[in-house]
């Protein structure tokens, strides 16, 4: 007899019936129902509050990377080299991809572990400028997809969400494949998206006043704690914290901003990744930039009907509300255009929306 599961008046009458039959009062069978509802309604309410304060602690998270990454932007400090793409003619002929390194330490505010070692080593950071050759809609769309990422992602060989914290964020977890020396590498990684809206512009699901912004940050998950398997085949490795701005840049052209900065693992010296680095970084960032160029190209026709399709659905369900009484500021609380993308170490995809608006100076 469960009365844990809310259908209340059911379990109640047979509580009746089964009082009656061995002679309990119906005040002691209601007294002992009154009883199951308070444990219930204690048990769900505290899971509710446990349930914000996740929410709350990774919703703190994700402003504290969204604070660090427009830091970074700005930052033009001497720390920054440029790096020129190995491939020049293939990968980056326009020469509309621009990319810059830094080596820091873990800029997780408390990412640093109690190992000396591990305080002091720097890790390679990642910027990035580029300009995509497909309208703004278009390129979310297609970053949107999961069947899509190994298309223009060749560094990551797997991926799954180990949780889902809110609409607009999620754990995921993603294996990348061997790079030189390095060992294939897990992620466990926190990720969250929002659109930024420009100060008067609109605030609903028109793409032209927006921007679409994806934060991340290394975490733990008790799904997935840390550890190489018997074969030494999968180590842990961290993307401590990354950015991604997503925008407008012409009504044929959009805008990407990345910033990605990365910890290869423990069991690495920082002279090997720097050695790693040196190889893939005038080539893997400028390879996955030129093949989402490709991709979106092939399927430029099947994007554009798939956003013609949820643009009705859209509509569809908009006027459904409006006829149910629904407040129009309601239903765009929150944003139903697809979001995420395959970045360096991590991959996250909400295909169907959830990001909230938030209008920006």
């Amino acid at each position: 007899m469960d009365l844990s599961s809310g259908n209340y008046s059911i379990h109640i009458d047979r509580l009746d019936q089964i009082g009656f039959y061995y002679g309990i009062s119906s005040e002691t069978m209601d007294n002992y129902s009154e009883e199951r509802r308070s444990l219930t309604r204690a048990s769900h309410s505290k899971e509710e509050e446990e349930g914000s304060e996740q929410q709350e602690y990774y919703e703190r998270i994700a402003q504290d990377v969204e604070l660090w990454s427009r830091e970074m932007l700005d930052n033009n400090d001497d720390g920054w080299k440029e790096v020129e793409c190995a491939f020049k003619r293939k990968f980056n002929p326009n020469d509309e991809t621009k990319q810059w390194v830094k080596w820091m330490k873990d800029s997780r505010r408390d990412g640093n572990t109690n190992n000396n070692n591990e305080q002091n080593k720097l890790h390679p950071c990642m910027k990035l400028r580029t300009t995509i050759n497909a309208p703004y809609h278009l390129v979310c769309r297609y970053l949107s997809q999961e069947d899509r990422y190994r298309e223009y992602n060749s560094l990551l060989v797997d991926q799954k969400d180990l949780e889902v914290i809110t609409p607009h964020s999620k754990i995921c977890w993603s294996q990348t494949k061997k790079i030189m020396f390095i060992q294939p590498r897990d992620f466990v990684t926190f990720c969250h998206h929002k659109w930024l809206t420009r100060k008067g512009g609109r605030d609903d699901d028109e793409y032209d006043d927006t921007t679409q912004l994806v934060v991340s940050q290394a975490c733990d998950h008790e799904t997935m704690m840390m550890s190489a398997d018997e074969d030494n085949e999968r180590l842990r490795a961290f993307a401590l914290r990354g950015a991604t701005y997503i925008s407008k840049h012409s009504d044929t052209k959009t805008s990407i901003v990345m910033l990605a900065h990365c910890n290869c693992g423990r069991d690495i010296p920082e002279w090997a990744v720097r050695a790693a680095v040196k190889v893939s970084a005038p080539i893997k960032p400028f390879e996955i930039i030129h093949r989402i160029n490709v991709g979106i190209a092939k399927s430029l026709r099947e994007l554009e009907e798939e956003e013609e399709s949820s643009s009705r659905r859209n509509n569809k369900k908009e006027q459904q509300q409006q006829l149910g009484g629904s407040s129009s500021s309601s239903s765009r609380s929150r944003s139903a255009r697809p979001a995420g993308i395959a970045q360096m170490g991590y991959a996250c995809f909400w295909p169907d929306g959830g990001g909230t608006h938030v209008e920006e100076d």
